[in-house]
């Protein structure tokens, strides 16, 4: 909202104010995944065999930082296996869902 303010006057604002360097940011965000949508698409229609990497490219640039997310995700989920191991057995079990819960108890004609 006060990039777009800001950008409504016609002018941007220094980047040594803290709203200017926001706003700079905001800008340099939105032309990156423009870019990268673009070039995507582009690689799609020309070069079907990299297409998979323009789209990861593409939602790197989306969301910068999920893949840093997942990999915290994956940490801790390897954290959590190795310490139930460390206990002894592990025990894998399905929980149903509530489409399987609802099969279970339903009454046989």
């Amino acid at each position: 909202m006060i990039y777009d303010c800001a950008i409504a006057k016609g002018e941007m604002p220094s980047l040594a104010s803290p709203v200017g360097r926001m706003c700079y940011f905001f800008l340099k965000m939105q032309n990156d995944r423009e870019f990268f949508a673009h070039r995507a698409l582009v690689q799609a229609v020309t070069n079907s065999a990299k297409i998979e990497d323009a789209f990861k490219a593409s939602r790197d640039a989306f969301y910068p930082y999920m893949e840093e997310v997942t990999e915290n995700k994956d940490k801790k989920a390897k954290d959590r296996l190795f310490s139930a191991m460390k206990e002894g057995p592990v025990k894998v079990v399905t929980i149903p869902t509530p489409a399987k819960a609802a099969k279970m108890y339903r009454r046989k004609k």
